[in-house]
């Protein structure tokens, strides 16, 4: 009897043992789930050195991506990729060059180019966009065509009264520009390529547009505006967006928020539906040490988000951005580092890369890699996402 006493004791206080360590266990708080990646450089390239490179996914990184390898492609500027992706287009040296993508192969110069900006337009050519004599009495743009035997078709250029905006490439593939007269203030859109629609149907698409506070600040409300002006809507109202993008299914926008005196507006980028409803895609509290490659110990550095030059991912489900390193002690941004986000907010996949000033990202057409320049090292990068 006294046995079997025992025996019932010990169970008991086993069972309360048992309850008091799950409710212990249930009292904690749950970690942040975090991914980290240890990422080694393909070789490819110019450099066939091995590097090492850290990515640290916080909470859960967007959809598919897990880390990537990093394909150095030459010096330069302006890296755009060719609609199948294999191949990548850049400006060195005052020519516009090709390189394979994945690294591999020559890099091929193709003409003498001075351009702003430029895109594919096909397999074989390009359309590029160029503007001299910034700040003086003597602007002039033009907008001209090359394909990669070297032939240039006659630029299109200024007039005397006009002004040529960059040029758009459409959806359906239509490609042309904004001509404005200034006399009159009136403003048509040019169509140099028609693309798949009918003339009449597409200058029916719609675009997103800014509505400018002032002429010289080049931020303001967003419209919804179709090409032939015969549709015009305000999406959002006494906000402060620049850079507007259409969502490749044309069902959302995405734009930089410039800070205002307000700092619950929000500032960094933007996902806007056609409603104007918005969502902040920026980190304001995210805080991450960088090393300090100056060996000075009393520097702290942070990232603070910012989306410069924020671009959709051509599915339309996720976006890259800029964001700045801030050296706290000098309290001003000295790097520039890229982050990929969901377009619901979620996720964040941050790339980090010896270099400090990775500028100017833009997706392949198959959404399997980015691009990006350095400021400082004027290097071309393409990050295969993995």
């Amino acid at each position: 009897m006294r046995t079997k006493n025992l025996i019932i004791g010990f169970g008991c206080l086993l069972i309360v043992i048992i309850a008091l360590s799950m409710s212990t266990r249930s009292q904690k708080p749950e970690e942040q789930a975090k991914s980290e990646t240890i990422l080694t450089d393909t070789g490819h390239g110019l450099d066939s050195s091995t590097e090492r490179s850290r990515s640290i996914a916080v909470g859960y990184p967007p959809d598919t991506i897990r880390g990537y390898d990093i394909i150095e492609i030459g010096q330069g500027s302006t890296p755009r990729f060719s609609p199948d992706s294999k191949k990548i287009a850049f400006i060195s040296g005052g020519w516009l060059c090709i390189r394979n993508s994945d690294g591999t192969g020559n890099i091929d110069k193709i003409t003498p180019m001075s351009a702003i900006d430029f895109q594919w337009i096909s397999d074989s050519s390009i359309i590029y966009w160029n503007q001299e004599g910034y700040g003086t009495s003597k602007l002039s743009r033009d907008i001209g065509i090359v394909n990669f035997k070297g032939e240039k078709k006659p630029a299109i250029t200024e007039t005397e009264g006009t002004q040529m905006e960059p040029p758009m490439l459409l959806p359906d593939g239509t490609i042309g520009y904004y001509l404005h007269n200034l006399s009159d203030k009136t403003q048509s859109f040019i169509v140099i390529k028609q693309g798949s629609l009918p003339p009449d149907s597409a200058l029916k698409q719609l675009i997103p547009r800014i509505k400018f506070e002032t002429t010289s600040v080049m931020y303001g409300d967003i419209w919804l505006v179709s090409l032939d002006g015969s549709y015009k809507r305000w999406v959002t109202f006494n906000k402060r967006f620049g850079f507007p993008e259409m969502s490749p299914d044309g069902k959302k926008i995405l734009a930089t928020k410039i800070p205002g005196k307000d700092p619950y507006e929000g500032s960094g980028p933007f996902i806007i539906d056609l409603k104007g409803n918005e969502t902040n895609l920026s980190d304001p509290d995210l805080k991450i040490p960088v090393n300090d490659t100056t060996g000075n110990s009393d520097r702290k550095w942070i990232y603070t988000s910012d989306g410069l030059d924020a671009k959709f991912s051509p599915d339309g489900s996720k976006v890259v951005y800029m964001y700045g390193a801030m050296d706290t002690k000098r309290e001003d941004i000295i790097a520039f580092d890229l982050a990929i986000k969901n377009v619901d907010g979620t996720g964040r996949f941050q790339i980090e890369t010896p270099d400090v000033m990775e500028t100017n990202p833009v997706w392949s057409p198959d959404g399997k890699m980015i691009a990006c320049q350095t400021d400082r090292t004027n290097k071309i990068s393409v990050f295969k996402l993995k």
